[in-house]
């Protein structure tokens, strides 16, 4: 049944931070509106900023599986792979804190050990090899899904931080002990990426494309309002060259 409607799940590249310094215009600046709006289709935009991927797939799973939010059309921006969470205790509709290597220091040292446990966490327990893991098992989980609802989806990142992980994840294995843990690690990381990227929409390995590249590539500078994100004219860009690309491959009509 055709809905007229696009769904978008991500992190803040998705959810529009740096586009303005003010919430309602930062909104209405971001790709997923302006796209929208060219389109003449309703936005259906759940992104969280500083998610990790498990928070979008299980969002996703989520949202999508309601037949209120069946959609024609998904597009997945997939945050950095080293990005994790921990439930905070709290009786929040979601509990789960979102965790960046870069934000640790947000929980105060001493106050509950979490700090000095994430410290521990990125300095010794995790490895490219473990993020890749995890990033690929969100999205064969989505990629599933959609076919299962049969909704057209386009995979994007937004920074090439997944495709590097793979590549590092695979030198890593190089260096292993175990022999077939060792292939097992590439069977795992060849075979998945494999099976992504039947679906021609997906980006971010064999072609290493995000949204980040396309900012780099073509010039754009960062945002005024927040250091490390777009700014309002690369949210334009990106909402163009989602719109030429889904006009091309015929993904959307109303």
């Amino acid at each position: 049944m055709k809905t007229n409607k696009i769904f978008f799940n991500g992190c803040s590249y998705t959810v529009g931070i740096g586009a303005s310094e003010a919430l309602p215009d930062m909104y209405d600046l971001r790709y997923s509106k302006l796209l929208c709006d060219r389109l003449g289709a309703e936005e259906d935009n759940i992104a969280v900023q500083g998610s990790c991927n498990n928070r979008i797939a299980r969002s996703t799973f989520n949202h999508l599986l309601d037949p209120a939010n069946r959609c024609d059309l998904a597009i997945v921006m997939w945050s950095d792979p080293s990005r994790t969470e921990i439930d905070h205790g709290s009786s929040d509709k979601d509990p789960l804190s979102q965790i960046t290597p870069q934000g640790i220091d947000k929980f105060k040292r001493g106050s509950s050990g979490i700090e000095e446990a994430l410290e521990f966490y990125y300095g010794f327990l995790v490895s490219p090899g473990r993020q890749i893991h995890q990033t690929l098992q969100d999205m064969i989980s989505v990629e599933v899904l959609c076919k299962y609802l049969e909704i057209p989806i386009i995979h994007m990142h937004y920074k090439e931080n997944t495709n590097r992980l793979c590549r590092h994840a695979l030198l890593d294995t190089e260096r292993m002990r175990s022999a077939k843990r060792a292939e097992l690690m590439r069977n795992y990381i060849h075979s998945t990426v494999d099976k992504l990227e039947k679906n021609p929409h997906c980006f971010g390995f064999s072609k290493n494309l995000s949204f980040n590249t396309l900012i780099r590539e073509r010039g754009f500078k960062g945002s005024l309002y927040c250091g490390g994100h777009p700014s309002a004219e690369s949210y334009k860009m990106m909402a163009d060259w989602f719109y030429d690309y889904i006009t091309k491959e015929e993904l959307f009509t109303n």
